[in-house]
């Protein structure tokens, strides 16, 4: 709910400031579509938080959807997007000489103790560079 206000008064505030200042809309247009997309996001975060209950955990059918969302703005190139949804995902990257972990916010349960951990992934540098040697 917080974020979903922050968004709408960041809009307000762009609409404002355009008004005010004679700024061309065309100049701002990129950071409100950013915004809306973001607002619309949150907005059905929300609602299926909503719908699934107090008590109840986001169901994994609301985490795919999210996920599928993601991956449109990593097809679209939506950069700003992007850094969003990463900061909302990754604690934490470290690079070593010979691996890079990866450390999410999502907790996982541990079935050997029952306990939920945060996710972490560990990739093997060389298998990078060759899985991502035609990106570069």
């Amino acid at each position: 709910m917080d974020e979903l206000d922050a968004i709408k008064t960041k809009m307000d505030n762009i609409i404002q400031l355009v008004a005010d200042s004679g700024i061309s809309i065309d100049s701002v247009k990129d950071e409100l579509k950013r915004l809306e997309e973001r607002k619309i996001t949150v907005q059905n975060c929300i609602q299926g938080i909503r719908m699934e209950g107090d008590a109840a955990a986001i169901s994994e059918e609301i985490i795919i959807g999210l996920i599928n969302k993601s991956k449109e703005f990593v097809k679209v190139r939506n950069i700003s997007e992007c850094r969003g949804f990463i900061g909302n995902y990754v604690e934490g990257i470290t690079v070593y000489r010979d691996k890079v972990t990866i450390k999410f916010k999502i907790a996982v349960p541990d079935e050997d103790n029952n306990t939920l951990n945060p996710m972490i992934i560990e990739y093997d540098l060389d298998e990078l560079k060759a899985r991502y040697k035609k990106a570069v």
